[in-house]
């Protein structure tokens, strides 16, 4: 008899095209409207009995999809409290000035499943100044990311001198470096207050920096000069005004390593060529510059010019 009953709720469910959870509560109302019929229980109750059904299985249903959602996300937590812990250990090691040279051996990266470098080897001297060029998709603006730590799931190795960069936090890389891209954040204050973070630097470190990022012209049309509130995001400057100062604060804080992604894209071609001319004389300066476009001319300035290609076409 509980076969019978049972193929036959399974015939009435493939013919009626009903889910589990929908036939359950077809099932559990059916039992509730005979059940008061035979005066088992209140008529009242069939609306009532329905309405708990369906907020019970709604209510398990959603329990079961939560379930689902952490049992799929377990992964990703897993992987958060792994960096967190790696995190931790590395934070107890002291990574020193580069001395000789940042190289990459063998790296390879992917967003999902997207390559975006593979099997890359570079090497980027101390004081030398490299560019970066290629198409749009071929990993010039991911290469800056690895270096500077914030990317760390790749294949492969980045050393400094003869560190591996995986045992250092992004923090501590970026005691060396600094990264100027094409989207600026400044804070809303003063045009100084962008530039120093707060701390204490003298006159000439100021105009040397000043002078460096061709900011110095800027400030001299300003009625408050360096005192001259950015606004919000930088909102009362122009994108080369804001472009510059992000470079007067890399200069001035004075990093070994700079990173340029795009990061004179805004200026007027005369800006762009006294800013790039400056950094590029800086003997102490090791300069990895991003750029879509360089003149056979402006390729002959840099110690190397590396030519990426999307993994694709390679």
């Amino acid at each position: 008899m509980p076969g019978m009953l049972s193929e036959r709720i399974a015939a009435l469910r493939k013919e009626r095209g009903l889910t589990q959870e929908q036939l359950g509560k077809m099932l559990v109302n059916v039992l509730i409207g005979v059940l008061s019929i035979q005066g088992v229980i209140l008529q009242g109750s069939l609306m009532g009995g329905g309405n708990l059904c369906g907020s019970l299985s709604n209510g398990l249903g959603n329990m079961a999809q939560l379930l689902l959602s952490f049992s799929s996300s377990r992964p990703y937590f897993e992987k958060i409290t792994v960096h967190a812990d790696d995190a931790q250990t590395r934070a107890g090691t002291e990574l020193g000035q580069v001395t000789s040279a940042i190289t990459v051996e063998n790296l390879s990266f992917q967003y999902v499943e997207k390559p975006i470098l593979q099997n890359l080897s570079l090497q980027f001297q101390k004081g030398g100044k490299y560019a970066l060029t290629g198409p749009s998709g071929c990993g010039k603006s991911t290469l800056l990311k690895l270096l500077l730590g914030w990317l760390p799931d790749y294949g492969g190795a980045i050393r400094m001198d003869s560190k591996d960069a995986r045992d250092f936090t992004p923090e501590q890389l970026q005691k060396q470096m600094s990264y100027i891209e094409q989207n600026v954040f400044l804070f809303n204050s003063t045009i100084r207050d962008n530039i120093t973070l707060g701390e204490a630097f003298t006159d000439q470190q100021m105009e040397k920096a000043l002078r460096d990022s061709a900011l110095a012209g800027d400030l001299a049309s300003m009625p408050d000069g360096l005192d001259t509130i950015v606004g919000e995001e930088g909102g009362n400057l122009s994108g080369g005004q804001k472009q510059r100062v992000a470079i007067a604060r890399a200069l001035i804080h004075n990093r070994s390593i700079l990173l340029v992604d795009e990061g004179t894209s805004a200026l007027d071609q005369k800006n762009a060529d006294i800013v790039e001319k400056s950094l590029l004389a800086n003997p102490d300066l090791t300069l990895i510059l991003v750029s879509h476009h360089l003149t056979p001319e402006r390729k002959e300035q840099f110690t190397q010019v590396y030519d990426l290609q999307p993994v694709a076409a390679c």
